[in-house]
């Protein structure tokens, strides 16, 4: 991929031009001599360090609490607040230079009190001005040939036509010879030109992304975001999978009933009972409760029909959808008051499902469920893929797309987003934010799924392409290390990961041993022996000894060589193997047939059934 972003300084308002021809993307931006850059690296600022001692001589040494690195660059600035001793410096602004990722200094502070304790330091971020520059090589020569040639031959160069490749050269040629006083430069390359020409008609949908993800950021200048979705969207576009036997497998730890608010407010898959499993006043180990720190308890909210608020999110949500079906849209408060009155929802029944706290090991679990949960997860994909609605009870059904617009007070964008979160804020008792925060916030968030997410699924998606043409040389592939906000971008080889040997066989980071079916302690030592000729020493799951050869009790060993590997992590590990997991990861220590000690082998995932 050949990119080419040329900045000049010749006129003050600012503008963007971008051009893509196959592997090729040019942008062009205009910044101006004088451009003002108020945010120089797109990092949050850094607020609130601890101060730990400030020393009182030339350089004043302010020392950050040891456990945390403070995260200042050198010539940052800085402001000190709540400092007992030295008052004088508090709320006043200071150039720091950094000795090392717990100390910076602040200068001479002599002629001030003593330090006694106390006091936080906030970054400043500055305002900078670039002026920009201009840079010309081969590819801009290209670009510039190729509007020549589309000027001279009403058409681009053909695909892979050399003919045209020739022509295209020396245009490019004559134009490097004549530009002014010199020439742009001295070493075209002739082979790559040409390439350039040959495939300047080309569309490949991931380097669109990312020419459209760069452009954007140039004008927005933020960026973060989801990327799963928007692979699939690249991968449906590259035609991955659309044939009539395709096939796209997704693969995620995660799962969408135990992602968001389940994660961040809860921590672990297991603890999703919410509310019915971990009532308020619920107590783990030691008296203290569960919902305490970092965790909120949420409280449930009762629909009331005169509750504005409650009313708002109804009269939004059902515009909106009725926008996107193509229903005719109704707003009249008074009529979707009456008619939600009507609506009865079923009253929400709870399960009893397998939880356990966070602090403690105690769990409960229904052990019919653990015996019969492959069952139970392939009859739950059934009854999804029956849920499904056949094609032609959707084929006429015509849905239209939202584009969110913030600005549109009456399009119930703004209305919808609001109302939803003033609601979970008090579901959560989170601090109330205001209309005017809300929709910054939200302005800042569509951003992201157009920039940084462009680019990092796109750049992917390149990679997908060599894969899929055949390349096995690692140097083929590149790692990319990208910051659309400065903007930075290197590309870099990949490094093969460690070859390890074990007996005569060879292997990395991304080969295991693969076991499958629940076996007692003695048919894994023997499946080992047969199959792969290793003795088993050391099994361990994590911190937790499963089997040692050398310091377990001869009468324990002799016990559990009878007993499932599954049955002994959970005695060793005082807990119960939750219905979800369906494998454990295996560590262990080998020797040969002989008795040789051998230097590392595979980890092992066991799969239970």
């Amino acid at each position: 991929m050949a990119t080419d972003l040329e900045c000049q300084t010749s006129t003050t308002t600012p503008e963007i031009d971008e051009r893509l021809y196959s592997r090729q993307l040019q942008i062009f931006c205009d910044f101006g001599q004088n451009f003002k850059v108020l945010d120089t690296n797109g990092e949050d600022s850094i607020t609130e360090e601890i101060v730990n001692s400030i020393s009182h001589d030339e350089i004043g040494v302010v020392s950050i609490a040891t456990y945390t690195k403070h995260g200042f660059e050198d010539g940052s600035y800085v402001t000190v607040h709540d400092v007992k001793g030295i008052t004088e410096i508090n709320d006043r602004e200071f150039k720091i230079t950094v000795l090392d990722p717990y100390t910076f200094t602040i200068g001479d502070i002599r002629n001030f009190g003593v330090y006694k304790g106390s006091g936080t330091v906030t970054e400043v971020e500055k305002a900078e001005t670039v002026h920009f520059m201009s840079m010309s090589a081969n590819l801009h020569l290209s670009f510039q040939g190729l509007s020549l040639f589309q000027n001279q031959y009403n058409a681009l160069p053909q695909p892979w036509n050399d003919d045209d490749a020739d022509k295209f050269y020396e245009i490019v040629e004559k134009l490097n010879r004549e530009n002014g006083e010199q020439v742009l430069t001295d070493q075209l390359n002739k082979h790559w030109i040409r390439l350039f020409a040959k495939t300047c008609t080309g569309d490949l949908c991931p380097i669109q992304s990312i020419i459209g993800g760069i452009a954007a950021q140039e004008a927005i200048k933020v960026g973060s975001g989801a990327i799963g979705c928007e692979i699939l969207i690249n991968f449906a576009i590259m035609g991955i999978g659309c044939g009539r036997d395709g096939t796209v497998f997704v693969s995620d730890m995660d799962s969408i009933k135990i992602s968001g608010l389940h994660r961040q407010f809860l921590f672990c898959s297991r603890n999703t009972g919410l509310l019915h499993n971990f009532p308020r006043d619920h107590v783990v180990d030691k008296g203290k409760l569960f919902w305490s720190g970092n965790r909120r308890c949420p409280h449930l909210l009762k629909f009331d029909v005169n509750n504005k608020l409650h009313l708002d999110f109804i009269i939004a949500a059902s515009t909106l959808f009725a926008h996107m079906y193509n229903i005719p849209q109704i707003c009249d408060r008074q009529f979707i008051a009456q008619e939600v009155t009507k609506v009865q929802v079923p009253e929400f029944k709870p399960k009893d499902i397998f939880t356990a706290d966070n602090d403690s090991n105690q769990c409960r679990v229904d052990d019919q469920q653990r015996m019969n949960v492959q069952e139970k997860n392939n009859s739950s994909i059934e009854q999804l893929l029956n849920r499904l609605p056949k094609l032609d009870e959707i084929v006429d059904i015509k849905i239209q797309p939202h584009e969110l617009k913030t600005d549109d007070d009456t399009n119930f964008h703004m209305d919808y987003i609001v109302a939803t979160t003033l609601l979970r804020t008090e579901n959560y008792e989170i601090q109330i934010t205001d209309r005017s925060q809300i929709k910054r916030i939200a302005e800042n968030i569509i951003p992201a799924i157009v920039t940084t997410t462009a680019m990092v699924t796109s750049l992917v998606c390149l990679e997908v392409y060599k894969l899929i043409q055949g390349h096995k040389k690692i140097e083929s592939y590149r790692n990319v290390c990208l910051n659309l906000t400065l903007p930075f971008f290197a590309f870099f080889e990949s490094v093969p990961p460690k070859c390890q040997k074990y007996l005569d066989k060879k292997f990395t980071l991304w080969d295991r041993f693969e076991v499958k079916g629940d076996m007692t302690l003695e048919e894994f030592i023997e499946y080992f022996k047969c199959e792969h000729k290793l003795v088993p020493n050391i099994i361990s799951e994590g911190s937790f000894m499963i089997y040692c050869a050398h310091f377990i009790h001869q009468t324990s060993k002799i016990q559990n060589m009878k007993r499932k590997i599954s049955h002994i992590y959970e005695t060793v590990s005082k807990r119960r193997i939750p219905p979800h997991v369906r494998y454990l990861i295996l560590n262990m220590f080998c020797d040969d047939l002989e008795e040789n000690e051998v230097q590392g082998v595979p980890y092992v995932k066991y799969t239970f059934a």
